[in-house]
């Protein structure tokens, strides 16, 4: 398993909302987006059920309107399950 650390890795939880993005008139890929923003993904997991994406990042600019962060704790089951990655201190 990947082991991660927030601290270390300066790393960020966000929430990429979909149709939030094309109401910004964003009519791109959510990862394209992200990457012409600068926004650096280390792991994303689409929710198809929510019209999202959720990510792990080290960005640490600024975000658009449609893109939320989350707080993102130490050994979040989220990404141990999701993408075999656990999150330290």
């Amino acid at each position: 398993m990947k082991e991660l650390s927030i601290s270390k890795n300066k790393l960020r939880e966000i929430r990429y909302d979909v149709i939030g993005a094309f109401k910004n008139d964003v009519h791109k890929h959510p990862q394209a987006d992200m990457r012409e923003r600068g926004i650096h993904l280390l792991a994303a997991v689409p929710e198809i059920i929510a019209d999202c994406w959720i990510c792990l990042t080290d960005y640490q600019g600024e975000l658009p309107e449609y893109i939320d962060e989350i707080k993102l704790k130490p050994h979040s089951t989220y990404w141990r399950d999701m993408c075999e990655i656990d999150i330290i201190e």
